[in-house]
């Protein structure tokens, strides 16, 4: 790669009495830079892409008050599959995961009330490159997701009684994103709002009712999430990722329904890296 610069800076350099030849070392500078990083285009992983299989950690709160006024934590297991797929022009992904775990409330006590947890995610999230610096190794994104919020919850109280809940949200949203890559080294951050949704709720007294479906715009169905991750080239063709994803969504009709989650996962990726 010829870079303008280097030519400049084995020309004698005229100055003032006095003065530092502060051009000169400018130059310097930066062919030892040029030199050192690599090309343009490390951050796009130009036709890059394929399966993917993730595992990680599920943190999840939920607050439903078709169930309980409390909020209900807890953690455990979650296993994901993905097909991702990136070009000099868009990133493009399908990704789906399933977590498991208990959840407790302040006032359980030897293990009631509780929620047995079943959470899934299904999602398809496509974006445009608006632009690059630093010679193709920082990128500008800007795009949309479409992803399908789904918690099974088999609610048991302290009394002789279990319910069950499910409840489906599946907000279209607006995302914004940035990256950047040095060698076999990337950095990506995406963050998103939702603008309209859908959602499936289960009403007061469980699964033994019809769930009730509705259409929800900007201010029946709110939230943010976001997602931050490194990824490294381990060969050509296996790449490795630790991800760290945080998805808020409230829902409020006919009674409120807040959700959050924490996933921290690593990935394998064939076939080199995607969105």
């Amino acid at each position: 790669m010829r870079y303008p610069c280097t030519d400049r800076c084995w020309r004698p350099v005229r100055t003032s009495r006095g003065a530092r030849p502060r051009g000169a070392a400018a130059c310097l500078v930066l062919a030892g830079l040029a030199a050192v990083l690599p090309g343009p285009g490390a951050a796009q992983n130009v036709g890059a892409g394929g399966p993917a299989l993730e595992l990680g950690v599920l943190v999840h709160g939920q607050r439903d008050a078709a169930a309980s006024p409390m909020r209900y934590t807890g953690a455990g297991p979650e296993l994901g599959v993905a097909w991702y797929r990136s070009t000099p022009r868009w990133r493009a992904d399908v990704r789906g995961s399933l977590g498991v775990g208990t959840l407790r409330s302040s006032l359980t006590a030897n293990g009631l009330p509780a929620e047995d947890l079943w959470a899934a995610r299904l999602g398809l999230r496509y974006l445009r490159v608006l632009g690059t610096a630093a010679g193709g190794r920082a990128a500008l994104l800007v795009g949309g997701d479409l992803t399908a919020h789904g918690a099974y919850r088999r609610h048991r109280y302290p009394v002789d009684r279990t319910e069950h809940f499910a409840d489906v949200l599946i907000p279209l949203s607006v995302v914004a994103g940035w990256e950047w890559g040095a060698g076999p080294i990337r950095v990506a951050h995406r963050a998103w709002l939702p603008v309209v949704g859908l959602a499936v709720r289960t009403p007061w007294g469980g699964l033994k009712y019809a769930p009730r479906v509705e259409m929800a715009g900007p201010v029946g169905l709110t939230g943010f999430g976001q997602t931050m991750y490194v990824e490294a080239a381990v060969t050509g063709l296996l790449h490795l990722r630790i991800g760290w994803t945080l998805d808020v969504l409230h829902h409020d009709d006919p009674r409120s329904l807040d959700m959050a989650s924490h996933r921290i996962l690593v990935s394998g990726l064939l076939g080199g890296s995607g969105s």
